[in-house]
């Protein structure tokens, strides 16, 4: 199996993708609210 570099789509499924500052981050339904108490918003 090749090693997975950088630039190789990811499986995003059952993810939520989150915004913050011009960044993203796709992240576990669990880890939500974490993240939105430390300023994250999830996006449209």
């Amino acid at each position: 199996m090749a090693k997975a570099t950088k630039y190789d789509e990811q499986d995003t499924t059952g993810l939520i993708k989150v915004c913050r500052d011009g960044e993203e981050l796709y992240v576990h339904p669990t880890t939500l609210d974490a993240h939105k108490q430390a300023g994250w918003k999830e996006a449209e």
